[in-house]
């Protein structure tokens, strides 16, 4: 009996461990991009309301291709079968600007977890897009944003999740002060500082996972922790020491961090500009002000 309920123990810590580390890993990408979709969002519906939902036409050429092709890169990466491809094919009446229609091997568990990074993907390969063009158009980009660095430590979610919790509040909100600091007065009469303004526009409009995107993320997410559950009940049954995926990814939390705290504002940026704007206009026209919900 006694070793029933030390396995059954076994098993609960190892799955407390696996939550944990995947929320350590994966929980700030999904809290941005339920932010960015909220900011996406509420910029498109303020266009729509206002010009027609054309408005969004004008970042969405360049956005949606980035979206797609981040889809698609993943696809590659974990082996899906790329059934069909549109770039850039807006449909007024289904809402869709593009897509990437892929199939995989249930079976196959790489292929099964890649449906999580696939659906993320947006995240990663837009957010490195923007670091790219602020880095070659902004005069010092790439050194402003190689000094910014926040202390986001995903190992402390293992040993406090309030402390993690409250380390990135702080990061964010150190991270806002420090990326407006980036725009320094003298950037604003550089032709080449608006067209990454205009350019991070584009993107950061289109970054957000869709929620189809997220659907299909939910599906590799639920293999990820059978997958990373049972690695940690085979461990600690043996009493292996095995280095935890926190620690791994580690090295990557930080320029994670500091190229979705640059996207996050941008789109806000472009919420904030579209939305004064475009109420402007509607009030001058007799609408009134519109509401981006």
């Amino acid at each position: 009996m006694d070793t029933i309920l030390s396995f059954l123990a076994l098993i609960g810590k190892a799955g407390l461990r696996t939550l944990v580390e995947l929320a350590a890993v994966f929980g700030f990408y999904l809290l941005f991009g339920v932010l960015l979709y909220l900011a996406e969002r509420m910029t498109h519906v303020t266009y729509a309301k206002t010009i027609g939902w054309k408005g969004i036409l004008w970042t969405a050429w360049l956005g949606t291709p980035v979206h797609e092709t981040a889809h698609l890169v993943f696809c590659w990466i974990f082996r899906h079968r790329v059934n069909q491809v549109k770039f850039f094919s807006p449909d007024k009446e289904s809402g869709t600007l593009g897509y990437v229609n892929h199939s995989y091997n249930p079976r196959s568990l790489y292929q099964s977890i890649g449906n999580l990074f696939i659906g993320l993907a947006p995240l990663f390969v837009g957010a490195a897009v923007i670091y790219l063009i602020f880095s070659y158009l902004v005069p010092g980009g790439a050194h402003h944003l190689s000094s910014y660095r926040v202390n986001v430590d995903p190992e402390l979610m293992r040993s406090s999740p309030l402390l993690f919790l409250d380390g990135m509040k702080s990061a964010l909100l150190t991270g806002v002060s420090t990326v407006f600091g980036m725009f320094k007065p003298e950037f604003y009469t550089n032709y080449r500082f608006w067209i990454f303004v205009y350019l991070a526009f584009c993107i950061s409009s289109h970054l957000a996972p869709s929620p189809e995107d997220l659907k299909g993320a939910w599906s590799g997410l639920v293999v990820a922790i059978i997958v990373l559950w049972i690695y940690h009940i085979v461990c600690m049954f043996f009493g292996w020491n095995t280095p935890s995926i926190v620690s791994l990814a580690d090295r990557y939390a930080d320029i994670g961090f500091t190229l979705l705290t640059l996207s996050l504002i941008i789109s806000i940026f472009h919420f904030v500009v579209a939305y004064l704007l475009l109420s402007t206009y509607s009030v001058m026209r007799g609408r009134g002000m519109i509401s981006p919900f």
